[in-house]
């Protein structure tokens, strides 16, 4: 009489401690969630001007955990032991992390990106003028003045609109936000500029004193006549002329032996 004998192997995966009625199958990695405070759903800034604490959470629904690892600007990896992982120094961060689960399931690591940034922009300025005087120290015509800025961590442009901004002002006056080439005209000026950039590092203030006199103006003049019988000397039968022309001016005045000025009529 013959007989058979099956024997049915457990499928590889399968664990379970001895004894168990029950036999647990876990093909599925663990899953490792992350908190970083300033970040704030899928939209989150990407600096930050204080130090920043990263928290991982690693779970497992089957067969619990055995590690999980981290590695900082793709250095070496390092185990997770709970507890917050802290950046203070300045700069940019990418943090790689996975899990392994004790059926030996190895999670796909992810990745996060920080930055911390403590230091202000630097704003340049290009005063451009079409006279200046002899001495150097004034100028004779309007003024335009060009602002630009950089910023090496967080850069000029915010996820907050309001954040990143150039701005300048005129002793007493309130700061105007810098969008497009500024005039000076005629006057005795103290401007003032300065950056703030997206995480709110606010530059400390520039000024320049710019005067702006323009140039006296000037009236050349000719003069022509008609003789008489006389050579050198006019008389009242002499006919004289005198043509004086305005540089500079919008009006001219004269005024003969000491007496009143007139208005020169054009």
């Amino acid at each position: 009489m013959l007989v058979a004998v099956l024997f049915i192997l457990p499928p590889s995966g399968v664990w379970g401690a001895e004894g168990d009625d029950e036999e647990v199958l876990d093909k599925t990695p663990p899953i490792t969630g992350h908190i970083v405070p300033y970040m704030s759903g899928n939209h989150y800034l990407s600096h930050i001007a204080q130090d920043v604490e990263v928290t991982l959470f690693p779970s497992d629904n089957m067969t619990g955990m055995i590690e999980t690892k981290y590695r900082i600007n793709f250095g070496l990896w390092q185990v997770y032991n709970g507890g917050t992982v802290l950046f203070r120094d300045e700069g940019n961060y990418t943090i790689d992390f996975y899990s392994v689960d004790e059926s030996g399931n190895v999670e796909e690591f992810k990745s996060i990106r920080i930055g911390i940034d403590r230091t202000a922009p630097i704003t340049s300025r290009l005063i451009t003028s079409e006279g200046v005087n002899a001495e150097q120290t004034n100028y004779t015509s309007d003024v335009t003045i060009i602002l630009s800025s950089v910023d090496e961590l967080s850069g000029m442009i915010g996820y907050f609109p309001s954040a990143a901004r150039i701005e300048y002002r005129l002793i007493g006056e309130e700061w105007i936000r810098y969008t497009s080439t500024i005039v000076l005209t005629t006057g005795i000026h103290k401007f003032e500029y300065r950056s703030v950039d997206a995480v709110g590092n606010i530059e400390e203030i520039h000024a320049v004193d710019i005067s702006i006199v323009p140039d006296p103006p000037s009236t050349r003049r000719s003069v022509s006549f008609q003789l008489g019988n006389h050579n050198s000397k006019y008389t009242k039968e002499d006919a004289v002329g005198v043509t004086l022309t305005a540089i500079g001016n919008t009006y001219t005045e004269y005024r003969i032996n000491s007496g009143e000025w007139r208005h020169m009529q054009v």
